[in-house]
This record gives C-alpha cells, structure tokens and sequence, in this order.
C-alpha cells in the first residue's frame, strides 16, 4: 500500500504509559498504518524523559510533536491553550486522521483534537488501575460540576468531564489489557484487547536502551536479577508501621534462597535510598526515574520475577508473561477492590515463605 493510500493514527501521549503503548501498537501495525505521535500537556522544561532521544533511535512514527506548557496557569494557560487550540487545527486539516489514540480523555487539549472531526474513530487507551477501579476524584461535585463548568466556558460547550478515564462523549471504543474486567464505567464503550504480547517488547527496547544508558548504564552489562521489588510511595510506606519489616523478611529469605534481588523506589524517591536496603541488604537500587516499561522491554527475553504493589505495575508485568505478584502490607482506598482484582487475574500475594 503505497504511502498516500495508509490509514494514518494520531497518538495523544502525555505519560511513560501512555507512550509504551503507543510505540508498540505503531511498531506492530507498521507498514500498514503511518501513526504521528503528539506528545500533550508536557511541562516545557521536563517533558517526558523519551522526549529528546526520539531523535537518537528509529520510532514507529511518521511525526513527533511537542505540545508543553502544563506548568502554566490563570490567563497564561489560557492563551497557551488557545494557540496550542490554533495549531493543532491547522494540523488536523492538514491530516486526515482514521483513529486518534489518547492516554488520558480529561485533557483540555485532547478533547479540542477529537471533536475537531466527526470522522475519526476516537480510542482510550488502557490507564492502568483507573481503568479497572475506576477514577474517585472523577466522581467529586468540583470535577463533575464546577471543573466542568469552568473549562466548558473558557475553552468551549464541547468539554465533558468524563466519570472516570476513558468515559468521556468523545471515546468511542477503549483498549485495554484485560478488556472484559472493564470498569463498569467504560460499559457504554467498545472495549478490545489491546492484542500484545511479549515478543512485542522488542520494539521499545532501542529507545529503553537509550533511557538505561542515560540513566543507569550499569544495567546493559549487569545481569538481570532473579527478583525485582518495587515499592509503592514512600509516604504509604510511613503510614504502615510493619511494611519495612515484611519488606526485610522477603528479602531475607530471597537472599537464603539464593536469590539476587534488586529494589525500584517510587520515583516520588528522588534517587534516596528511603529504607537504607543498600547497607542493610547489599541489594541494588535501580535509579527510580527508569519507568516500569522500560524495565520490561530491557529484560523481555529474561526470567525476572516481579514483586510489586497493589498497582499498575503488578499486572502490567503479569500481562506481558511474566511472574509477577503483590506484597501485602500497605493499606489504601483501593486496597480491597485491587486484592479482589489481582484475584481474578491470577495474582498472588508472596509471603516470606515462597
């Protein structure tokens, strides 16, 4: 099919996730389909970390564009809008887009893109645990209510504050992982599976590579530990007093197993080794601003076992095939809907004794 006869994608990327599944689905419709990355409501002086290696590596993307400006606010974010508004119009006439692709359906910016056109076909893709449990703050009378009122007058009658990601009028279908645990409020949607596997991360591994050598060069002549922890954010840590302590006994008695083991911080860590497991244990602290996704597409042809929280990390490992389950100890909102989750998936809680 030549050039000028491919349907073409548009992808509104503003998270590390987001862009994953952006490159693998552009990678894996190549060369059938052209797919032009937007990457959206990015703070100017720290877009996503991927933003400057895109021109380092070969990406599945026709086109790469850089839409900042999130750290701006009152009138100032208004007139960023407005132009980013006038832009992204004459792009959209200048390209006739089948499918637009989006992370999060609450931007202000992606909403303007999709309802630009009648035509195209509008498609959420999977947010982790909002799209399963749903977004609680998306069910608060500010957001449903005066948020939408606010953004409906300012930008225009077309914003609608969507119940929870993905549930906006302007989302036709949702892909996702485990399409049929839905979260009920997506039931009005089309839902499909988002049909990767883990040969797919093949794809990412030249810009992960690139990532890794910026950020923790050590990785690409190390081998790949037995076990990888991550662990959730701090300040959940602090607020359940015997978390530390189940976290030691795991890793003692992964360590009498034989075991090599390295911890990720949440990146709220900022390069701090929060629970001193380096002298404690003599384990290795992954630099915690490497995104989960990276990690996965570095050790994809490795038998890396996942530890992790009750979060998107957990069954993003398990879906991509690898051994992957949650430690029990810290409490949230979402504790027990997540368990009952990770139940359903196939998930298990790891004990000391495993």
């Amino acid at each position: 099919m030549s050039a000028a006869n491919r349907p073409t994608d548009l992808y509104l990327v503003s998270s590390s996730l987001h862009f994953f599944w952006a490159w693998l689905l552009a990678a894996k419709n190549q060369p059938q389909r052209d797919a032009h990355l937007w990457l959206i409501d990015q703070y100017t002086n720290q877009p996503l970390a991927f933003t400057p290696l895109l021109n380092q590596v070969a990406t599945p993307f026709t086109s790469t564009q850089l839409w900042a400006g999130r750290e701006l606010s009152g009138w100032q974010k208004f007139n960023q809008r407005k132009q980013d508004f006038n832009q992204a119009k004459k792009a959209r006439q200048k390209t006739d887009y089948e499918r637009i692709l989006i992370g999060n359906d609450r931007s202000v910016f992606g909403q303007y893109v999709m309802q630009l056109s009648n035509t195209s076909n509008n498609i959420a893709l999977d947010d982790g645990v909002f799209s399963y449990l749903g977004r609680e703050a998306s069910k608060s009378w500010h957001e449903r209510v005066i948020d939408q009122a606010l953004k409906k007058i300012s930008y225009g009658n077309w914003y609608d504050s969507p119940s929870s990601i993905g549930a906006s009028k302007w989302i036709d279908s949702v892909w996702l992982m485990y399409p049929t645990e839905a979260n009920a409020l997506l039931n009005n949607k089309s839902c499909h599976d988002l049909d990767l596997n883990r040969d797919d991360l093949n794809a990412f591994q030249p810009i992960a590579e690139l990532l890794i050598k910026q950020l923790a060069p050590d990785l690409l002549t190390t081998k790949a530990p037995d076990v990888l922890i991550a662990l959730p954010n701090y300040y959940l840590i602090k607020a359940t007093p015997d978390y530390p302590v189940r976290l030691a006994q795991l890793i003692t008695h992964l360590q009498q197993q034989g075991q090599t083991i390295a911890v990720k911080y949440h990146p709220a860590a900022q390069g701090k080794d929060l629970l001193n497991l380096n002298a404690q244990f003599g384990i290795q602290c992954l630099n915690d601003q490497l995104s989960f996704e990276v990690l996965l597409a570095h050790w994809q042809d490795q038998t890396v076992r996942f530890i992790g929280d009750l979060s998107t990390t957990t069954f993003l490992a398990h879906y991509f095939g690898f051994s992957s389950q949650w430690l029990p100890g810290v409490q949230t909102a979402q504790t027990q809907a997540m368990q009952a989750f990770c139940q359903k998936l196939g998930i298990t809680a790891v004990t000391t004794h495993d």
